[in-house]
């Protein structure tokens, strides 16, 4: 397995921020970078969601805009990375110098650890590793063989060690959706596909982050919920309850049919187990959360067949989700919580 480091869109995006702060910016001076193969890339991952010539107006009113101007969603959550940019050019321009530590023995070391997470017959694709200052609301993402991070985030609320696990946590993305598309997800049981949600985040967590959940304890010594936001980790796990809650009742709503189609499954997913906000927020706030559910909650429910079956058996179900249930009842009884089980 081959890998690459880019990150020399960076130091050109500086110098165009530093220009539009000072002066005005042309159209064709910020179609130029973004013809950069990286951030190709990015529009091609982001597809609707963010268009060229949306970003490019925004960019270019970037120092008279407010964020209730704003309607793009992406756009709206990440302005106030751009403006911190803008405010703070030298920060940004020093910590750029930083880069350098993304030697190719720290990325060997992450993969590494990715891995060890793995199916232990796991091969890897060459793999892209991309930063630029991004266009949307993600800090990371893995699109087909690349995984890219936001350097604004990155250089602003990011520890170098926590950005180490975020590595690790992309590349076992990339691992498991290897297993993903071995498997006919249109012809599995919906209520098995609904497990298979929660596995993607719940195990990158679980095998890169070193989560501790309720019912999920971490795996390594050392410090834990590496790289995750404490504030929405704590939230989330607070909210364990009412999330089991949730749960059970969405098994039961498929069971007796009243989520019967993909569709509406997926709605639901995005509805609650992807929602970004926190109980005291309207959908119209910038989300305080930076994790959803499928992160927490998909820590606990596989990271306990993980606790009490080992990696083995975790990967053997996640290739045959219908026994999700079995398996999962049965580490609850290990576990002493019955009163969970499904």
């Amino acid at each position: 397995m081959k890998f690459s480091i880019r990150y020399s869109s960076i130091k050109e995006m500086l110098k165009l921020c530093e220009k539009l702060k000072n002066e005005t910016v042309k159209k064709s001076e910020i179609e130029r970078i973004l013809n950069h193969k990286d951030y190709q890339f990015e529009f091609l991952r982001y597809k609707d969601r963010i268009s060229k010539e949306e970003f490019i107006y925004y960019f270019l009113n970037i120092p008279n805009l407010l964020k209730d101007d704003i309607k793009n969603k992406d756009l709206k959550i990440h302005h106030k990375y751009y403006k911190d940019l803008l405010d703070n050019l030298n920060f940004y321009e020093e910590k750029s110098s930083e880069l350098k530590k993304l030697t190719p023995d720290l990325f060997k070391k992450q993969i590494s650890i990715a891995l060890k997470g793995l199916p232990n017959d796991t091969i890897l694709p060459d793999l892209n590793f991309i930063f630029t200052i991004g266009i949307g609301q993600s800090f990371g993402y893995v699109y087909e063989n690349g995984m890219h991070f936001d350097y604004l985030q990155l250089a602003k609320e990011m520890k170098f060690e926590d950005f180490c696990a975020i590595i690790s946590h992309e590349v076992h993305h990339v691992g498991t959706n290897l297993i993903y598309e071995k498997m006919n997800l249109n012809s599995i049981p919906l209520e098995a596909l609904f497990y298979l949600y929660f596995s993607g985040e719940g195990l990158a967590v679980k095998y890169c982050n070193n989560a501790e959940g309720v019912l999920s304890k971490s795996i390594y010594s050392g410090p834990k919920n590496i790289g995750l936001d404490n504030f929405t980790w704590k939230y989330l796990n607070n909210d364990f309850y009412n999330t089991m809650k949730e749960f059970k009742k969405t098994i039961s709503d498929i069971r007796n049919n009243k989520i019967n189609s993909i569709d509406e499954l997926e709605k639901h997913i995005m509805i609650y187990w992807m929602n970004p906000y926190t109980d005291d927020q309207n959908k119209g706030d910038i989300p305080k959360l930076k994790h959803s559910r499928l992160y927490s909650f998909g820590n606990d429910i596989w990271g306990i067949i993980h606790d009490c079956f080992g990696k083995d058996m975790v990967y053997k179900i996640l290739k045959n989700p219908i026994k999700f249930p079995c398996i999962f009842n049965e580490a609850l009884e290990q576990l002493g919580h019955e009163e969970f089980k499904i």
